[in-house]
C-alpha cells in the first residue's frame, strides 16, 4: 500500500519534538519539498505556534484568528507540501487523531489544499511515545504516513490508525 514518508531536516526534527512535548495541546507547521522518492517529503521549514496563538477549548484547541493570518501568509511560500503537527501528551499513547481532529481536518484540509492550489497537506499527530499521521496528496488520494525519519536515524514510525478508521469510514477496500 502506498504511504507518505516524511524527512525532517535538522532544522525542523529537534526543535519539532521539543515544541510538541513542552506541553500537551502544542501546535507547529512544516513546509517540504518532494525528494527523487515517490511520496517522500522532505520537511525543512518550521512555524511554531506560542500558547498565545491558540484558543484552548474543552475537547480541543484551535487557532487564534491572527494565528491563521500568520499562517496563511508563511504557507504561501514555495513548497510542495504543508503538514500540520500537534500533540496529544501522555494521554495520546498509542497516537491517533481524536474524532474532533478527523472533524477538524475534514474541514479545515479542503480549505487549506484550495488555498494552497491544490498541494499536498499532511497532518501528524503524537502522543508521549507515538506518531500518526495521514496526507491528502490530490483530490482523490488520501495516504497513510509511513513514519516521520529525522537526522541522526531517529525514526518515529506512525501507527496508521487514523488511517484505518479513515479507510473504514470511506468503506476504501485498503
Amino acid at each position: 500500500m502506498r504511504s507518505l514518508l516524511l524527512q525532517a531536516t535538522e532544522s525542523v526534527g529537534d526543535p519539532l519534538l521539543a515544541h510538541l512535548r513542552s506541553k500537551p495541546e502544542q501546535v507547529a507547521f512544516m513546509l517540504g519539498s518532494r525528494t527523487a522518492e515517490p511520496d517522500t517529503f522532505r520537511l525543512r521549514e518550521l512555524l511554531t505556534l506560542a500558547q498565545a496563538e491558540l484558543d484552548y477549548r474543552w475537547s480541543h484547541v484551535t487557532m487564534s484568528d491572527e494565528s491563521r493570518r500568520k499562517l496563511f501568509a508563511w504557507a504561501a511560500r514555495p513548497a510542495d507540501i504543508l503538514v500540520e503537527a500537534h500533540s496529544h501528551g501522555f494521554l495520546g499513547d498509542p497516537a491517533a487523531f481524536s474524532l474532533t481532529d478527523l472533524e477538524g481536518l475534514s474541514e479545515w484540509v479542503p480549505h487549506m489544499r484550495w488555498r494552497l492550489q491544490g498541494r499536498p497537506y499532511g497532518a501528524l499527530v503524537f502522543g508521549e511515545e507515538s506518531i500518526d499521521g495521514i496526507g491528502w496528496v490530490d483530490e482523490a488520494t488520501i495516504l497513510p504516513v509511513s513514519s516521520l525519519e529525522l537526522v541522526g536515524g531517529v525514526v518515529l514510525r506512525a501507527t496508521g490508525r487514523s488511517y484505518q478508521y479513515l479507510a473504514r469510514d470511506r468503506h476504501d477496500p485498503d
